[in-house]
């Protein structure tokens, strides 16, 4: 059924129809009180995802756009050129999440891509998607090293192993915009440790850091403390559920 629940709109109907994702639009193109889109679906057509994702090319109240499911339920299906082009086009969106979808290597470089050309989405989450693989580290390093506009990345589980900590730590050194990073839940583990204690010691704009649940020991951790003496930036820093 469709809710609105804290100025959001989620979608949540098994098989959408046309007809169905055609009032949708009408009712967001009069509604100016809804500024949360939240598709959670088992199940859509690609005629019905562009129906509704074109809506927001010029949606002036949308400022933040969601896929995601549960861990029980199906991957949401996501056409990667359509969603860049609605962050291409609308000025507004301020905040993109993406949980378990089907998006690939090369979707996630369409609409990483896309965010390098927006000035306006600054969080971004990335969360259970089963089929990135490192090739979207790099694109998404790319972003980081590129960006002006994000504030808030968050990125977890699947996509947070060794070689992907490595890409993104290295393009962090040098990134001015970023405040709140989160690498959470993943197979991170020592081989990285330098990687993020250099990150440390030369980001002068991070102000939260999360390594929640992953697989640091103790040679991370003095890793890390040595990062942290030559950084006056950071104020929050998350790093429980590791194997201290």
């Amino acid at each position: 059924m469709n809710t609105v629940e804290y100025r959001a709109l989620n979608i949540g109907i098994d098989d959408l129809s046309v007809y169905e994702s055609k009032a949708i639009v009408d009712a967001l193109s009069l509604n100016k009180n809804i500024f949360q889109f939240r598709m959670q679906l088992d199940a859509i057509s690609n005629e019905c995802f562009e129906i509704i994702m074109k809506s927001l090319r010029t949606n002036r109240f949308i400022k933040k756009l969601t896929f995601y499911d549960t861990p029980d339920g199906y991957l949401i299906p996501v056409a990667a050129s359509i969603v860049a082009d609605v962050l291409l086009v609308n000025k507004k969106i301020e905040a993109l999440s993406l949980w378990f979808t089907t998006i690939n290597d090369n979707d996630f470089k369409i609409i990483t891509e896309a965010l390098k050309r927006n000035r306006t989405v600054a969080e971004l989450w990335i969360l259970e998607n089963p089929h990135l693989a490192v090739q979207s580290a790099v694109y998404l390093s790319d972003l980081i090293k590129s960006t002006t506009t994000l504030k808030d990345l968050t990125t977890g589980n699947n996509f947070v192993d060794n070689e992907s900590t490595v890409l993104i730590a290295s393009a962090l050194k040098s990134n001015q915009s970023i405040k709140t990073m989160k690498m959470t839940g993943g197979k991170m583990s020592d081989e990285c440790a330098n990687a993020l204690g250099q990150m440390l010691e030369q980001n002068k704009t991070i102000q939260e850091l999360s390594l929640y649940r992953n697989q640091l020991t103790d040679i991370s951790a003095k890793a890390l403390a040595k990062g942290m003496r030559s950084n006056s930036t950071l104020k929050e820093f998350w790093i429980g559920g590791n194997q201290f």
